[in-house]
């Protein structure tokens, strides 16, 4: 389709925010579209931009921010009934996910219209599953070059992630039943013994065991309320691998939230940075020798701190995927670990600290084909093989 306007939002996620904003930067400087922002705290003025809109416009979003049914972006159609302002002005619609698609099984289930994007290519598997005919295509994170001046690198260790108490994890797990409670903890040991699987494949498994006739809905309404597994896999994995780093010496650098809740036996090697915001992990990145990162279970796919780490120039040190096995190779731009080989990892972050050869290696492999820039121009393609939409008249405001 031919379009002339971009429409990102500035949403209450500030992580969502800035990767729309990096891919506006893009669409704007090189594929020379108008980029409108739609900035959710300031609604009223944002909605009168889209009135505006006489040319044909595509919306970016993530994580169906603006497609939930949120107020502000519903209006009243011509046949009088609410609708978003996206349909009414014919405005084609692209999600980013960056969860696994049972999060979103509402949205699924209403949005028919959107071009999705999975960052996991077995969470692509998993819509094209559940949700047969729904347009769905891989499209990995993506890193951001700071293009600041040089630092000096006085941090040897940098981890950016807020850590999820799992206590209250727990605690939601042992007020269901019995029967739901072994369910639940058996699919958790399953995971950390089979640490290259799957959530929805542990699920799935787990489930068909019991109820091998199991229908499409009632497995999408299962696989919904096991968030918590999702949650509790990712926290458990953190938490060990960061806290081993200290309780070996290891000092760490760590940007996000309650790690003081961890229960790290050397707490005084874990230097507490707070909440900062994504530009501020990247400058911290552009002062570390080493960037851990720890994938958020993505076992075909890749977190954007895997190339956030190597554009600023840090050895990064991770665990892999399928994805990453791809475009990566271990000991040249990163360094490998094992989730089912822990204790080895401060040995190998300790050795990172000195790999210059492999921070340069990895600097080329993301400003190669890995940044944002790369992400906006596969989006651009893809965009201009689907089919055009009608603009429409203008709307009558519902509410705001």
């Amino acid at each position: 389709m031919d379009y002339t306007d971009v429409i990102i939002i500035k949403g209450p996620v500030e992580t969502l925010s800035f990767f729309s904003e990096r891919l506006a930067e893009t669409f704007y400087t090189e594929l020379n579209k108008n980029i409108i922002a739609w900035d959710m705290k300031k609604p009223l003025e944002s909605r009168h931009f889209i009135e505006n809109i006489r040319e044909k416009a595509v919306l970016i979003t993530f994580n169906f921010i603006g497609l939930s049914g949120e107020s502000q972006f519903m209006v009243e159609g011509t046949d009088g009934k609410e609708t978003s302002v996206w349909d009414y002005y014919g405005i084609k619609k692209v999600c980013i996910m960056v969860d696994h698609p049972l999060y979103y099984k509402d949205q699924l289930e209403m949005i028919n219209d959107c071009m999705l994007y999975c960052i996991d290519r077995q969470h692509v598997d998993f819509i094209r599953r559940y949700y047969p005919g729904k347009k769905v295509d891989f499209l990995p994170l993506a890193g951001t070059f700071l293009g600041e001046g040089g630092h000096k690198r006085d941090i040897d260790v940098f981890f950016a992630g807020n850590y999820v108490n799992i206590k209250p994890l727990e605690d939601r797990i042992n007020m269901l039943d019995k029967d739901n409670r072994e369910f639940c903890y058996s699919m958790i040991e399953d995971l950390k013994t089979n640490t290259g699987k799957g959530i929805d494949e542990v699920i799935e498994e787990h489930v068909r065991a019991d109820i091998p006739d199991i229908t499409r809905e009632d497995m999408l309404m299962v696989t919904n309320k096991m968030m918590v597994i999702d949650l509790y896999i990712r926290s458990y994995f953190r938490r060990k691998i960061v806290c081993n780093l200290a309780e070996n010496g290891i000092k760490v650098h760590i940007i996000g939230k309650d790690w003081e809740k961890a229960g790290c036996k050397k707490p005084e090697n874990l230097v507490l940075l707070g909440q900062r915001d994504s530009l501020e992990c990247l400058r911290y990145m552009k002062r570390s020798k080493v960037s851990v990162n720890i994938m958020p279970w993505f076992k075909d796919g890749v977190h954007d701190r895997f190339f956030n780490g190597m554009a600023q120039g840090s050895v990064v040190v991770s665990d892999s995927s399928l994805y990453i096995d791809e475009i990566a190779k271990d000991g040249v731009e990163y360094l490998r670990f094992s989730l089912d080989n822990i204790q080895e990892i401060p040995d190998i972050v300790n050795s990172a600290v000195h790999r210059d050869d492999i921070a340069k290696q990895g600097y080329r492999l993301v400003c190669s084909g890995h940044l944002w820039r790369h992400r906006a121009v596969e989006i651009d393609n893809n965009l201009k093989k689907s089919v055009s939409y009608t603009h429409l008249t203008l709307p009558t405001i519902l509410r705001v």
